[in-house]
């Protein structure tokens, strides 16, 4: 599946959709996405020292 969108002629990189980034970071992160969609003991954040 193709995500990137064709050049416009203007420079830097062509903007992606918001659906295609979501996307692209579900794929770079599908391990951890997936432990914590199916073990409970996952915490939501890694931030645990911020806890009080």
């Amino acid at each position: 599946m193709n995500l990137l969108v064709p050049k416009s002629g203007k420079r830097g990189r062509t903007r992606q959709s918001k659906a295609a980034n979501l996307l692209l970071c579900l794929r770079q992160y599908a391990d951890d996405v997936w432990n914590f969609a199916t073990d409970h003991n996952v915490p939501f954040t890694d931030m645990s020292s911020y806890s009080l």
